[in-house]
């Protein structure tokens, strides 16, 4: 008898969670977002950098080794401390491969969006609800993330969005392992929680878990920025993320100097254009509700900092998986100017309050109308014929990476290193000593060599009795190192 009211009860619920909107619009944004990325990488527009190196460490984590990265000659903690990626190496039992990462990464960030859903609801009603989960699902940062390879800024949306929901519901026993489990994605996720905790402390009860959270945040960055990435092997001194822009030869100094000079560091802050579309563009997914709320401008401001004072150009920019660890942090901060601002209306003017979750689900569903517009992120090639159109070369580049034995040390140019990246070694295309195979294809992306250097290379190792040529098929060459022939001298 338990175990038929156990199953009643499982089908009601399963009923009920098929009747609720949210589960569809999730289910599409998954889909889509899978159907992106895996079709991208079918067609060899995928990287080493990041997705060939995560999917290595993941396949090492199934197999219970140290998560060590050949591309990067580190462990894979050393370049993000993202120790939940061992969480994802059971899917490998299942199916070892990218595709499993990026779909796994496709429902994760999807389903991040149901936290929001559900505190929307729980302020202002579906209609609210509904069109904040559209913003975050639409919004350009999680675009351009699940677009681009596989990161960990991705996979952090749906551990930060339930710790968001439990503490701004006071589910504090729930939010504990949440903001555990947040923190453990990656590096700079603390920094974000450090700034909200600041909120917490004010805005929550009890006030202790504000301060809390922030303690915690800051003790777990220092703790992983300055002194267990660090002692990792080949480690840098300092994670390149955080190698500030700023005059002084240590990060003390250098922050020293941040609040020694504001006028300075604002400089530095705007001195870009790419900063300036990068700073509109993330309250712009919005309705810019992120603005009128401190949790927005909190967390906003320590994601802006980090990247904006930052040496390292690429993580100014929209594109990639850099803006996507932000999003639940302004949609929450969304929802809660709306529940502001209908608060204080219904005081004064009641009729106006009833009309705020109507007129805020309007603006955030033009909001992101207004981003696929201006910004054009890169889920509308989907629309497109030549986003589905093969490489020239694909059918028989993926016929001939079959020819690598499983177990070989490989070097591969760049687009071709995430199909041969479940092994111990390879690499984007080193003639090391130790290399078996080495795999080409001159159709396409040379980086990181120059096209005409890359030719050279293959013209000399075909010169090379050591190396016997697998087989040809147009630009595309598997070559095989002989390690019992000697390379001929070079004088």
């Amino acid at each position: 008898m338990p175990i038929v009211m156990a199953t009643v009860t499982a089908v009601s619920r399963a009923r009920t969670i098929l009747r609720e909107p949210i589960f569809w619009l999730v289910t599409l944004a998954a889909i889509t977002y899978a159907t992106f990325s895996v079709a991208q990488h079918e067609r060899f527009r995928t990287n080493a950098y990041d997705l060939g190196i995560y999917d290595q460490a993941v396949w090492l984590y199934s197999r219970f080794e140290a998560p060590w990265s050949s591309i990067l000659g580190v462990s894979i903690l050393s370049d993000h401390f993202g120790p939940i990626l061992a969480l994802l190496a059971p899917l490998y039992w299942i199916h070892a491969g990218p595709e499993t990462l990026l779909v796994a990464q496709a429902v994760l960030a999807a389903a991040a969006a149901i936290p929001v859903y559900l505190f929307a609801r729980r302020r202002l009603g579906p209609a609210v609800a509904l069109a904040a989960a559209v913003a975050y699902l639409g919004f350009v940062g999680i675009q351009h993330a699940v677009a681009f390879d596989f990161h960990l800024a991705t996979i952090a949306t749906f551990f930060i969005a339930w710790a968001l929901y439990f503490a701004l519901t006071g589910w504090w026993r729930a939010y504990w392992p949440a903001f555990a489990l947040a923190l453990a994605t990656k590096e700079d996720v603390p920094l974000l929680f450090a700034a909200a905790g600041v909120y917490f402390a004010f805005a929550l009860r009890p006030r202790w878990i504000g301060v809390a959270t922030v303690g915690a945040s800051l003790a777990y960055f220092v703790l992983v920025e300055f002194v267990l990435m660090p002692a990792l092997p080949g480690a840098p001194a300092l994670h390149h993320d955080f190698a500030l822009g700023l005059p002084g030869g240590t990060p003390a100094e250098q922050l020293a100097f941040a609040f020694g000079h504001p006028a300075e560091t604002l400089a530095i802050l705007l001195d870009h254009p790419e900063k300036r579309r990068t700073m509109v563009a993330l309250p712009a997914g919005f309705a810019f509700l992120p603005l009128l709320h401190p949790l927005g401008w909190l967390a906003g401001g320590a994601h802006l900092l980090t990247r904006f004072l930052a040496t390292n150009q690429a993580i100014w920019e929209l594109s990639r998986q850099y803006n996507a660890n932000i999003a639940p942090f302004l949609a929450f901060a969304s929802v809660l100017t709306l529940a502001r601002v209908a608060t204080v209306a219904a005081r004064f003017a009641p009729s106006v309050a009833r009309a705020i979750p109507a007129l805020g689900a309007a603006a955030l569903v033009v909001a992101v109308l207004g981003c696929e517009v201006a910004y054009k992120p890169p889920l509308y090639l989907l629309s497109r014929e030549s986003f589905w159109n093969d490489e020239p070369s694909g059918p028989d580049l993926r016929e001939m990476l079959r020819l690598v034995p499983p177990d070989a040390i490989v070097g591969a140019q760049n687009q071709i290193v995430p199909h041969l990246s479940e092994r111990r070694t390879v690499y984007i295309m080193l003639t090391q000593g130790d290399l078996d195979y080495l795999v080409f294809d001159l159709d396409l992306d040379p980086w990181p060599f120059r096209p005409e250097d890359l030719e050279a290379l293959v013209d000399q190792l075909l010169a090379d009795p050591s190396y016997r040529l697998v087989e040809q098929r147009g630009p595309v060459l598997v070559l095989e190192h002989r390690h019992d022939v000697r390379p001929p001298s070079r004088r």
